[in-house]
């Protein structure tokens, strides 16, 4: 069918896309970006080690806070007391 696309933030790929994007851009590995966005992983692949990987849920929370910190830096948006606030507010 034909893509829907939000008039803000596109179709829901275009998020995958920044968030893989970002994942790369601060050096999280991409087998572990490629489990953080569920992506499934062959079975044989080429790189022999791949299936040594242990998805620790803690090692896969601190690389997905790096990527949202990297992207909410991006965003000029800081998290105070709980609620999000555009970094152009707290300069002020």
């Amino acid at each position: 069918g034909k893509k829907v696309r939000n008039r803000i933030i596109g179709c829901a790929h275009d998020l995958r896309r920044t968030f893989r994007t970002a994942g790369r851009q601060c050096h999280v590995h991409d087998a572990t970006i490629k489990v953080l966005m569920n992506h499934s992983i062959p079975k044989r692949s080429s790189d022999v080690t791949e299936g040594y990987n242990i998805d620790d849920p803690e090692f896969l929370r601190s690389e997905t806070q790096r990527i949202t910190d990297f992207l909410m830096g991006h965003a000029s948006v800081a998290l105070v007391d709980g609620k999000f606030v555009s970094q152009l507010t707290l300069a002020a």
